[in-house]
């Protein structure tokens, strides 16, 4: 079977992985965005507003590392789950997350960049170590921590030595810096092949997360899991149709059909490296 592929339909634990929506927000550092009343509000007053809102509707933050452990047997999922997910930005991206989700208690995953390869500087560190205490900081707030690689290139342009020394040199930085962990990567620019795909598996990820054009229902591919796009200055109606997506919606319905018709699997296998 192929390992990207895999999905158990013996699941150990109560909760439906086809249900897990996948978002990928972008919080514009600098920009002030315009409010509904009162002139305008900060990105993270956004935030704060869009979190409020998936509240109200009833959905769930939860991690990568959570899907692992559900998928694992170990916790049940939420009945409307959700993955917040932000890309590498600016040092101050960190304060901001942070300042919000304190607040809220809510959880996301945060793919950042380690910084140049070692292999081209072997006596250098990773520009991370500046930001070590904020990234744990963040973790000990509950947001998990993945993998931009080392430089943020597309991996579709690299030779695919280099493409794995980034993938593998990135997760065994981060978990330096961390001291935990790192179960999720992201592809820099979505761009991504079987090829790559094979190469992430090696490098000892368990998740691996794109673009819009991904397969839309969470499980079909773990190693191309699609997020859809959500900014600061999105107003309720259009964040509302990024999360509930009637067509995400039909199509999963589909898939739960045609599961009850396909033959139980002789035995149980978790869809994790680890």
């Amino acid at each position: 079977m192929d390992p990207t592929t895999r999905l158990t339909h013996a699941i150990l634990a109560e909760g439906d992985p086809n249900s897990i929506t996948v978002l990928r927000y972008r919080l514009t550092p600098w920009a002030v965005v315009p409010a509904a009343r009162n002139g305008s509000q900060t990105p993270e007053d956004a935030l704060r507003r869009h979190l409020e809102l998936l509240d109200r509707w009833g959905f769930t933050l939860i991690t990568l590392s959570d899907c692992r452990q559900f998928l694992k047997g170990d916790i049940h999922l939420p009945r409307k789950p959700v993955v917040l997910t932000f890309d590498d930005g600016p040092p101050d991206l960190y304060r901001r997350l942070l300042n919000v989700f304190h607040e809220f208690g809510g959880r996301a995953v945060v793919f950042v960049m380690s910084g140049f390869s070692q292999r081209e500087n072997a006596t250098a560190t990773s520009p991370l170590e500046a930001y070590r205490e904020g990234l744990q900081a963040l973790v000990e707030s509950g947001i998990e921590i993945g993998s931009m690689t080392c430089t943020g290139r597309p991996l579709t342009s690299l030779p695919p030595e280099l493409a794995e020394h980034e993938l593998i040199e990135s997760k065994a930085l981060l978990e330096n810096i961390l001291e935990a962990p790192v179960y999720s990567c992201a592809y820099p620019h979505d761009t991504l092949t079987p090829e790559i795909k094979k190469l992430v598996i090696r490098a000892g990820y368990d998740f691996a997360v794109g673009g819009e054009d991904a397969p839309a229902i969470f499980g079909t591919d773990l190693y191309e899991i699609a997020r859809r796009e959500v900014t600061s200055t999105m107003g309720p109606l259009r964040l509302a149709m990024k999360v509930f997506n009637p067509g995400d919606r039909i199509k999963r319905m589909r898939q739960k059909s045609l599961a009850r018709l396909a033959p139980e699997p002789d035995e149980r296998t978790i869809p994790v490296s680890s």
